[in-house]
Parts: C-alpha cells; structure tokens; sequence
C-alpha cells in the first residue's frame, strides 16, 4: 500500500543489482591484485592495494570535507546560489511601511521571488500589479516591478521614502545606512532616505 506501483516493480531489482555490483567490485579488486602481483611481485602488492585503498579513502574524505563544510562559504557560491536573499525580504518585510519605494538590484537574478515567498504576498494581486520586460530571444520575461519594489538601481539614489538595496559594489560604501548579512558577511547594502 505504501509502495506506488511504478516503485514496487523496481523495488524487487535491488537484490540482482546488488548482486552484480557485488560480483563486478569483487571482479575488479581481484584484477586489480593480480594485475599488481605480476607487475611489481606478489610480496610488495599485499603493501601496496592497502596503500592505494587509503590514498583513495583520504581524497574521497578530503572532498567530502570541502563540500559539506567549505564548499558553500566561498562568496563566489553564495552569490550563485543567491544567499541572503532571505534575509533581504526580511529586511523589506520589517520596514515595509518605513518607505513608499524599494529600488533592489537585479545583479545576481530575480529576488522578486523571495520577497512573494518569505512576506506572503498574495499571488492574485502579483499578477495584477507585475509589470513585466517585453519577451527576449528565449521567450522569458523579467519581472520589473510591483507593489512598491523596482527592481534596478537608478544612478541618481535621492528620492526621499525610499530605500535602494544593492551589493557592495552598486553603493558608495559612504552612503550605505544598512547592511544585509548572510554567515556574518555583507550580502546587500542599503540606503535609506527618510
């Protein structure tokens, strides 16, 4: 009953492909011994398949460290994967009514998305106020507004009521009232002007 009928006719295919992933593996570290006895003598390749087991063991642990652990600090991969994002529709959410416009950058994709996601915004009222870019090559529009978010930062930032949220290198570091951090790093800074 749990299993859908598609899943319970591939369920029954994991006891022969065990099998054989079993009986290949053991194939292909018998080969590999022998291949290493006749190369470089019986007596020296009881050393080295251990030796060559454990060297792949380090790297495969090795890389598993980096990716679990280090991969997603880098800056380059938080940006790819739009890190702080959440953190930006929070920011809007909690100074919502503080500002009558929110211009955001558009940089590194679309963070409409998040701002309908984490602030609840109705889904019918979007595809009423959305105002879109005409189709590109591929057929795909961007969303350049609704409700009170533009998003493209103008060269002239001195509207009064409005906040411009961009990354470090779109705000003069002189003018930024606000940073958006994601694992204690600056993601977006924002001016406001009350």
């Amino acid at each position: 009953p749990f299993l859908s009928c598609s899943s319970s006719v591939t369920f029954f295919l994991i006891v022969p492909i065990a099998f054989l992933a079993s009986c290949g593996f053991f194939r292909l570290a018998n080969g590999t011994k022998n291949m290493l006895a006749n190369f470089i003598g019986d007596s020296l390749s009881k050393f080295v398949v251990p030796l060559l087991l454990l060297i792949h063991l380090f790297f495969l642990l090795f890389a598993y460290d980096i990716y679990f652990f280090h991969y997603f600090k880098r800056p380059t991969v938080q940006s790819a994967w739009q890190c702080g994002n959440k953190q930006m529709a929070k920011y809007v959410k909690k100074n919502y009514n503080r500002f009558d416009k929110f211009y955001i950058s558009t940089k590194n994709g679309q963070p409409y998305i998040y701002l309908l996601f984490y602030n609840n915004f109705s889904p019918d009222r979007f595809q009423t106020e959305a105002q879109r870019s005409s189709r590109d090559e591929f057929g795909f529009t961007q969303v350049r507004s609704f409700d009170k978010f533009v998003f493209k930062l103008p060269s002239n930032k001195d509207k009064s009521k409005t906040a411009y949220i961009g990354f470090p290198d779109e705000i003069d570091q002189s003018q930024v009232d606000s940073k958006i951090q994601f694992q204690g790093k600056d993601i977006f800074w924002v001016k406001e002007n009350k």
